[in-house]
Formats: C-alpha cells, structure tokens, sequence
C-alpha cells in the first residue's frame, strides 16, 4: 500500500457522546471500497476512536482506543502556543479464534510553529502549521490546519519510524471539501 496513492473521502455522519466526551462519527471511505468508522473529539478534532471492518480478506477487524490528557486544549490556535498530550493507545484485534489487545503509553508535545500559505489539490490556504514531537523531541508528523476547513488538516506530513524499509515519511493532502452549515 504504501507508495501507493490512496484517495480518503471523509463524511461527517452524526454526533455522539463516547466515554463523556462529545464526538463527531466520521466515515472514512478509502479508494471508493473499505470504510473506517472514527470518533472525533469536538474540542481537540483528534480521534480517539478508529473501527476497521474487514481489515484483510479473511474478515477481521480492528478496534484502536486513544485516551488523552491535555496540558491545555488547542484551540484556538496561535503562533507560539504549545501543548502536551499524554495517554494510552490500545488496539484489538478482533480475530476468529480471539481477540488480540495491546496497550501502549504516549507522550507528544504539540507546537504552532507559524502561519504559512500552503497550495493542495483543493485550493490555496493560510495554515497555522503544527509540529507534533515525541518524548525524544524528535518531529512525529507536522500539520497545516486552517478555520475554512473547521480544523480538518490541509496537508500533513507523517514521519515514518525506521522499521519500514525505504519509507521515511507520507503525505495527505487535501483535494476538495465541502461543508454544510
């Protein structure tokens, strides 16, 4: 897959409280074929919920958990503004013969680096560009999120760990949107 273009069609399909926190129920719709189901915090746009069904052939699922702490929320955004999310992610696998969980610990810090102009498929838009870091302080991923898209990112750039030979990074860009009122 990876290497590979890959078209992601986002839907905001309703609203729900998850765990006491407010959430939009995505769908993600990925190459026109498989949907992923996410559950978005309202006050951070972050998933803390992700379900896959099938996630191969033979009709197994996946079900990935996230549970964050904030130093501060993020929004509204500024230039400067910095803020750490510490939590667990937990993944199931959901397997004929039984599921498989693993839990693990995170800790990133966050940091609106600037406001740049950056030009995607979708159109031309002034950014706040976000830089997320891991305990290491080395760079995760880096974000362009602006207000037109209601936080959704324009363009991310996600650093890849080196146990994936000859892929050191990917890029999501967005190519349209539309938005109800």
């Amino acid at each position: 897959m990876f290497g590979d273009e890959v078209t992601v069609v986002q839907t905001v399909v309703g609203g729900q409280m998850y765990n006491g926190i407010d959430c939009y129920i995505v769908n993600n719709q990925i190459n026109s074929q498989d949907t992923v189901t996410e559950t978005i915090d309202k006050t951070t746009l972050k998933s803390i919920r992700t379900e896959t069904y099938p996630i191969n052939e033979t009709g197994n699922g996946v079900i990935m958990d996230t549970s964050c702490n904030y130093s501060v929320k993020p929004y509204p955004l500024s230039v400067g503004k910095t803020w750490t999310v510490a939590g667990n992610f937990t993944q199931t696998l959901l397997l004929p013969g039984g599921n498989q969980t693993t839990t693990e610990t995170f800790s990133n810090t966050y940091k609106v680096e600037s406001i740049e102009g950056i030009t995607v498929p979708a159109g031309i838009f002034q950014c706040f560009k976000i830089v997320r870091y891991d305990s290491n302080n080395s760079v995760i991923e880096t974000d362009w999120v602006t207000d037109v898209t209601k936080g959704v990112s324009v363009k991310s750039v996600v650093n890849l760990s080196t146990d994936i030979p000859n892929m050191s990074e990917f890029t999501i860009e967005l190519i349209s949107y539309s938005l109800a009122e």
